[in-house]
């Protein structure tokens, strides 16, 4: 028995061994090992640093590390995988982001990704509620601002109405995306994407949950179709302004290699993103009863309510610009892999791990990429030692912002968090505007005891313990009717 036991045993050490060897060789030859790494004792023996960032609040062990190694650093990926490099660096994450086609979204995260994805109703629906309670109380205000976002996505998408999340496919929508945020801070959450990276096959096999496509995705798709049927003729000759009417209508001119897919626009409108950074935003105003105060009084002096007039409010300009796109971005970290092996500039010299100074890298095809934006909008080497801080003064005042050199090259602001390139987000500033002025105008936001924390389940969500939820107490100002 011991014999056979050894016999067995034997081959399975071997060709471990042989793996490790071969990881190691592989390792000493890539010039990424010339990068500096994040301390090797924090890791997880077979997790690695990624275990660490996903236990963490979004991205502050990132913060943490380019503290003490600069803006482009390594850490130790799972499954012994090679290391991923975690690039804050302006140039870098630029040339990463700005190359989409060279640089796409890893293939093992790309079934996940591609398979999730009124003002006046709006507001009346808050309003009633609060009044229901005695014209003040605490709400978790998640469920109406994601309700709201996927009404004006549906408008804008579709010109469709959702109804203010009343409607059916609102629903199954909304319980969809809290089901998937909610398994997204499960342990099986944390090792579906890392498992599918460290053995992109498994995203072949015939497993329904990689295979069939996502709530959101059967309602759009069903949608889109259904709007198609009834009203292509419409479609194609009318006015329509939504994205759906715009496409139908730009299809007729393209050439049929140059069509776009009717649920293309799912990859870059997205509802989640923009409703859980209204939320942080929101959150941030119950933290500055100054700053809500003087939002509130430039949106009451608005008499014209339209969208063209909201965007030209300078104080809410700065207070997007500042808790929804710099401080509290929707993902707070993207992640890319190399298709080729390539040289990456780096806005900063970086000192290598034999002691020399380096104005770029070289990487092989296959290296993967973590790329925070939240570390780059809130480094305290770039922003000052209030970088963490939400000041929405800083976007008007001469000299508040760094100069542009010093920045991301995002598509607002100079900041990355809505991303680079042909792959930038589109929608979101509508959104955010729309919603933040409605609320601040008509409601008086305070904060609770209540400890939120900010933690990455697909885009940024609010926690409390183990529950998706941002409680803020609301008081009716005045009828919003």
């Amino acid at each position: 028995m011991s014999f056979l036991r050894l016999g067995t045993l034997f081959p399975i050490s071997l060709a471990l061994l042989s793996f490790l060897i071969l990881r190691y060789v592989q390792r000493k030859k890539d010039p990424a090992s010339k990068i500096r790494c994040a301390p090797t004792p924090e890791a997880h023996w077979l997790w690695g640093h990624e275990y660490v960032v996903w236990q963490h609040e979004a991205c502050k062990v990132y913060l943490k590390w380019a503290t003490d190694l600069g803006s482009l650093y390594r850490i130790k990926a799972s499954f012994f995988q090679r290391d991923v490099i975690v690039a804050a660096d302006n140039l870098a994450s630029h040339h990463i982001l700005a190359n989409a086609y060279r640089y796409p979204k890893a293939p093992a995260f790309l079934p996940l990704t591609d398979k999730l994805i009124g003002k006046g109703v709006f507001v009346r629906r808050v309003t009633n509620y609060v009044r229901s309670q005695g014209y003040e109380t605490t709400v978790d205000i998640s469920p109406f601002v994601s309700a709201c976002t996927l009404d004006i996505i549906g408008r804008i998408a579709f010109g469709h109405d959702f109804g203010c999340g009343e409607s059916q496919e609102a629903r199954v929508i909304a319980e969809s995306w809290h089901q998937d945020v909610l398994l997204g801070r499960t342990m099986a959450g944390f090792l579906a994407p890392i498992m599918m990276c460290a053995f992109p096959w498994i995203t072949k096999l015939p497993i329904p949950a990689l295979q069939t496509d996502g709530v959101a995705k059967r309602v759009a798709i069903r949608l889109v179709g259904e709007l198609l049927r009834q009203n292509k003729a419409q479609l194609e000759s009318g006015d329509g302004r939504d994205i759906l009417s715009i496409l139908v209508k730009d299809q007729k001119k393209s050439k049929h290699d140059e069509r776009l897919s009717h649920t293309t626009l799912l990859e870059n409108v997205s509802r989640e993103m923009t409703s859980c950074t209204v939320s942080f935003t929101l959150l941030e105003l119950t933290r500055h009863p100054a700053v809500q105060q003087k939002l509130r009084q430039e949106t009451r002096e608005l008499s014209d309510f339209s969208y063209d007039h909201i965007q030209s409010l300078p104080y809410l300009d700065a207070v997007c610009r500042e808790g929804y796109v710099r401080v509290h971005p929707a993902a707070p970290r993207t992640d890319r892999i190399a298709l080729e092996d390539d040289v990456i500039p780096l806005s900063q010299p970086l000192t290598t791990v034999d002691g020399k100074t380096v104005s770029s890298i070289a990487i092989k095809a296959g290296q993967v990429f973590h790329i925070p934006s939240a570390v780059q909008n809130t480094d305290p080497l770039v922003w000052g030692k209030d970088a963490e801080e939400f000041k929405p003064e800083r976007w008007l005042l001469p000299g508040g912002v760094p100069s542009k050199d010093q920045l991301p090259y995002g598509p607002y602001g100079n900041i990355a968090s809505f991303l680079d390139g042909p792959r930038s987000c589109i929608g979101w500033r509508l959104e955010f505007l729309i919603m933040i002025s409605l609320l601040i105008r008509d409601f008086e936001l305070t904060s609770t005891p209540d400890d939120v924390k900010g933690y990455i389940a697909g885009t940024l969500q609010p926690f409390v313990g183990d529950e998706v939820k941002m409680p803020i107490h609301l008081k009716i100002l005045r009828s919003s009717e």
